[in-house]
């Protein structure tokens, strides 16, 4: 008898029968409730409940379980969205108050003769308005109508939700560090080890790298570890260690900030920031990042989609970032056998989207020093502006990541490969000059 109560509990919506007779006036009640799931483009089909009798209260939230209401079957709380399609105007953030006010209340007279919803406007943040239309009406002639307005930046919509990061890629933009150069016909690589560890074999293993080829130095400071009792890195200790060695050696240094109170600090020793793939949405440390004045290096989420990794970018250019360059690591995936699955083809997919460099770590993508070469390789073949590739003095003896960092030997030859897909495929590595 249980077992038959608890499968009738279910019922999938818009199947028009259940285990159990329900009253005219609950069966009517329910329909009108759960109309709006029927036309919503989100959702295809929902899960209904009706709760045991021995339900107190507590249960889905916006469906009725007091005993005797288990038929009050009404959609989740909040209620489900109707169909409807949003976009995001965006207002030139030099309007007078006057002009602003003025557009404002064309866009709400537009609204009102659409049966759109504004939200935004009153609170004025970032100069921009979002726009909820019923389901069909944001049709392109109603996008180029809002464009063409004075005074409006731009329309952003659910398919190109960026506009700083998307206005870069008018045509393919070059940052340079030093002597590197990422984008265009140029690829740079930054190699160096996991975690900065004392300057005397980090100074040897600087010169050796520049000699090789490589035109920006990588080490961390400050490491962002799985458990809290792994070692976290020297902090300012190694950014002092890292400065040092940089000067001596004349290479520029990248690191890993994480924490939004050491930018400050990471940028005085820092030629280029990083933001690791565990703080692509740390928003507050994107804002602080972008403002800090220099090159920013973000690497991809290890599950974000392409949309989502844009959009961190984005928060670095509105903070004031130019030269932001990002960098596909590899995405968490089903396989143990490998630490991530390196997606390759984010870099051509990226590079129709954005004028961004686009550069790959194969070291964090794989993790596994055997499988560093052959993807550095193949990334210079999908089109990477630049390559980002742990190299140790002394893999075995590395205080973190070991298994995936290579020792100089391994990497010279590793290097002059993927030059010479560079070469094949019409472009070039770019090499220090006082090499």
């Amino acid at each position: 008898m249980m077992r038959s109560r608890s499968r009738s509990n279910v019922v999938r919506q818009g199947s028009g029968s259940s285990s159990t007779a329900r009253p005219p006036e609950s069966a009517a009640r329910q329909a009108a409730g759960c109309s709006s799931l029927r036309s919503s483009s989100s959702f295809s089909w929902r899960f209904m409940a009706r709760a045991p009798a021995e339900n107190t209260g507590a249960g889905w939230p916006g469906i009725d379980h007091r005993p005797g209401k288990a038929d009050n079957c009404r959609p989740l709380s909040p209620a489900f969205p109707r169909s409807e399609e949003r976009v995001i105007l965006l207002l030139r953030g030099d309007l007078p108050p006057d002009a602003r006010d003025g557009v404002l209340a064309r866009l709400q007279r537009w609204a009102r003769d659409r049966g759109a919803s504004l939200r935004g406007p009153e609170a004025g943040a970032a100069h921009s308005v979002e726009i909820a239309l019923p389901q069909g009406q944001m049709e392109e002639e109603c996008l180029l109508q809002l464009r063409s307005w004075e005074g409006v930046e731009a329309v952003l919509t659910a398919a190109e939700p960026t506009w700083k990061v998307r206005g870069y890629g008018r045509e393919p933009q070059v940052v340079r560090v030093g002597d590197a150069r990422f984008g265009g016909e140029w690829a740079a690589c930054i190699a160096g080890p996991c975690a900065i560890e004392a300057e005397e074999p980090l100074l040897a293993l600087a010169r050796r790298l520049k000699a090789l080829g490589v035109t920006a130095l990588r080490g961390g400071a400050y490491k962002p570890r799985t458990s809290p009792y792994s070692f976290q890195g020297l902090g300012r200790r190694g950014l002092e260690i890292a400065a040092a060695v940089a000067r001596q050696a004349r290479l520029p240094f990248v690191t890993e900030v994480l924490d939004p109170r050491d930018v400050e600090r990471v940028a005085a020793h820092a030629a280029v920031l990083q933001i690791g793939s565990r703080n692509m949405m740390n928003h507050v440390l994107l804002r602080e990042a972008g403002a800090a004045g220099r090159p920013v290096l973000l690497k991809r989420g290890m599950s974000a989609t392409l949309s989502e990794f844009l959009q961190a970018a984005e928060y670095l250019a509105v903070a004031g970032c130019r030269e932001i360059l990002l960098c596909e690591r590899g995405l968490r995936h089903f396989d143990p056998g490998l630490r991530n699955l390196l997606d390759l083809s984010a870099v051509p997919a990226l590079h129709e989207r954005t004028g961004l460099p686009v550069l790959v770590d194969p070291s964090h993508a794989t993790g596994r020093a055997s499988l560093v070469p052959p993807m550095l390789a193949a990334a210079a073949a999908a089109g990477a502006d630049g390559f980002l590739v742990e190299v140790h003095h002394d893999p075995a003896r590395s205080w973190s990541d070991a298994e995936q960092a290579l020792d100089p030997d391994s990497f010279a030859a590793a290097l002059a490969r993927a030059e010479a897909v560079l070469h094949a495929c019409g472009r070039r590595l770019a090499r220090p000059e006082s090499a």
